[in-house]
């Protein structure tokens, strides 16, 4: 395709993960991500620790870029930090596929 590798639009998530990182777990501390045009940042929950990405020059995330780009984390943790403020307490309707209502209503 003629896609581009970078996003005009913000994407941003959220995931249940520990803090600190586990010996046993070192990737799976990231407890919200937001990538936007070549940037990817991921922090923990409490946003004190962050990793940024360049995911265009760098797409195995080898090199955290943090230190170098310090106005791209603020711009990120803003606009992550705007996001969260749109996330409900608890789902609300039905947010759950046929799939797993299934398997809820089998137990």
């Amino acid at each position: 395709g003629k896609g581009s590798n970078t996003r005009s639009k913000p994407l941003f998530w959220k995931m249940k993960s520990g803090w600190p990182k586990q010996k046993s777990r070192p990737f799976h501390w990231v407890s919200y991500a937001v990538v936007h045009e070549n940037w990817k940042l991921v922090t923990n929950k409490d946003a004190s620790y962050v990793e940024l990405f360049d995911i265009s020059g760098d797409p195995l995330e080898k090199k955290d870029l943090k230190e170098q780009q310090p106005e791209t984390v603020k711009r990120l943790l803003a606009a992550l930090s705007e996001w969260k403020t749109t996330i409900p307490k608890k789902p609300t309707g039905n947010v759950f596929s046929n799939e797993r209502q299934s398997k809820t209503q089998d137990r």
